[in-house]
């Protein structure tokens, strides 16, 4: 698909003056030639890069097959990643809903501590 049918919805109707008229002069058919094969061309290059990305995008996909209770690793675009832990799994048993499915949360530890100290 040409860039100007990607961005437009219709293809492109008459490219006239792609051209520098300035040097020379074309007239009639000799200039709806010349126009139809630089769009030639350039569809040709189009196609060419995409064809180079479309590889780039196969070598990289891998279909993944997985099964009820597999554990899988979800890319995320920030920096942070999950280190899996089986003490983040929590059992059906361990908490206690009220009736309106709401839940009081109750820590297990304090993992740190900090006393901040004021000037003056």
């Amino acid at each position: 698909m040409a860039p100007f049918e990607a961005l437009y919805g219709r293809r492109c109707r008459t490219p006239l003056s792609w051209d520098d008229m300035s040097d020379r002069l074309i007239l009639g058919p000799e200039m709806i030639e010349e126009s139809k094969n630089k769009i030639r061309v350039i569809r040709e290059k189009i196609k060419i890069a995409q064809d180079r990305q479309k590889g780039y995008a196969d070598k990289a996909r891998r279909e993944g097959q997985f099964q009820s209770e597999d554990f899988i690793l979800v890319k995320s675009i920030s920096n942070e990643r999950y280190v899996a832990d089986l003490s983040h799994i929590l059992s059906p048993n361990e908490l206690e809903l009220n009736e309106d499915l709401s839940y009081e949360e109750m820590p297990l530890w304090i993992m740190d501590t900090k006393v901040q100290t004021m000037r003056n």
